[in-house]
């Protein structure tokens, strides 16, 4: 633990939260639960789960936080207590929390490789906090070396940068239980030359799909945020994962800008041939592949 005089927003429970001690989220375990700490995040991504009873209402909203040490886990608030809380929770922002419950992170649509979740309720306090906690979007990359050598658990949640190397166009896969979901499989490879295999669902694949429909020129930096990985038949897999995922194609942002330069500053003719976007066409094969393994979030 460290002690950290934090600037908050202007309200009546600002003094509560001046001069406190932060708890770092390594430290968050189920004997923290409804205890006196307090903890400093930024929000890294948020997602609203509607109600099933009450047409037009919030059942609950999930958000991904992030430490200044780039420890990440999953939180929700429930929808009677956004009334409370929901102006606090922004994208992006930083907040102090304090009093939350903890339980275990056993779901299988977890979002985060912390081993606990948080949940916040009427008696927990939230302040704004001026402070800096980690990069604006929170990536944290895995180098494709450790998907390809299957040097992570199965479902192990990872972030990815590289460049779009093979698209196939989106179509509606059947799941288990009979729904029809978007889908689009693609590759990308990283600075290394080195290839893995990406499935996008839904929502993004439909973003990825209006992308390629533009037949943009150059090379298409894609990062994935929040990604599923598995290795089935030798072959690294990273697929997007329900509501949490987030996909940025070409935006303009630090760690696509460096990437970019990235190849740039490698660029020779051999380099540049194995950057153009492979047709489709010509590697039907690995559709093939795609569709031997199984879906991790919509099966």
């Amino acid at each position: 633990m460290s002690t950290t005089t934090s600037r908050v927003s202007s309200n009546k429970d600002s003094r509560s939260l001046e001069n406190v001690e932060i708890t770092l989220l390594n430290q968050v375990n189920a004997s923290n639960s409804k205890v006196d700490v307090t903890i400093k995040v930024r929000i890294i991504k948020l997602w609203k789960l509607p109600s099933f009873k009450i047409k037009g209402a919030t059942h609950s909203v999930d958000v991904i936080l992030m430490d200044e040490e780039g420890t990440k886990i999953q939180a929700t608030v429930m929808g009677n207590y956004l009334s409370k809380h929901g102006k606090f929770l922004v994208e992006r922002e930083c907040v102090l929390i304090k009093k939350f419950e903890v339980g275990d992170n056993v779901s299988q649509y977890r979002l985060t490789n912390h081993k606990h979740r948080l949940f916040f309720d009427y008696d927990s306090n939230m302040m704004r906090c001026n402070d800096a906690v980690g990069s604006p979007h929170g990536f944290s990359f895995t180098e494709f070396d450790l998907f390809l050598n299957n040097a992570l658990p199965s479902n192990f949640v990872v972030d990815i940068i590289g460049y779009l190397y093979t698209y196939f166009d989106m179509y509606d896969h059947k799941t288990q239980n009979g729904q029809l979901k978007k889908r689009m499989n693609i590759q990308v490879r990283d600075a290394q030359n080195r290839n893995i295999y990406v499935q996008l669902w839904e929502s993004l694949a439909e973003k990825m799909q209006k992308f390629v429909d533009k037949k943009p020129n150059g090379v298409t930096v894609l990062i994935l945020q929040t990604g599923k990985f598995t290795f089935s038949g030798g072959k690294a897999y990273v697929s997007s994962a329900f509501h949490g995922s987030t996909l940025f194609i070409n935006d303009d942002i630090e760690e696509i800008i460096a990437f970019k330069r990235s190849l740039l500053e490698k660029e020779s003719d051999d380099s540049v041939s194995s950057r153009r976007l492979v047709s489709s066409q010509s590697v039907t094969s690995l559709q093939e592949e795609f569709s031997k393994i199984h879906n991790n979030s919509f099966s």
